[in-house]
């Protein structure tokens, strides 16, 4: 992934509020998703030449990744096991 897939991700300031009920989202999966993009944005920050606007863009990204993925862990329907393993099976296909 590059630095603008997580600008428009994370940062886009066009984003519309959402509208559904907070209970039909799985927030096991979107903790997955979330951790793993920070997992990857870290790799990126690690292993890429980046300029310092796009560090700083990814250090935004993180941040708000990491709020995120804080608000999924605190609800009622998060499942730590189904999180973990949907994590670490993301992992391993990247890895492949």
């Amino acid at each position: 992934m590059n630095v603008s897939f997580f600008q428009n991700r994370y940062l886009a300031s066009n984003k519309a509020p959402y509208k559904g009920k907070f209970r039909e989202i799985n927030s096991s999966k979107k903790w997955a998703e979330h951790a793993l993009n920070l997992w990857e944005m870290k790799q990126l920050l690690e292993h890429e030449e980046l300029s310092y606007d796009e560090r700083v863009i990814v250090r935004r990204a993180m941040d708000v990744a990491e709020r995120k993925k804080e608000w999924h862990f605190k609800r009622d329907n998060f499942d730590l096991k189904v999180a973990s393993f949907l994590l670490e099976t993301a992992k391993r296909a990247l890895s492949i």
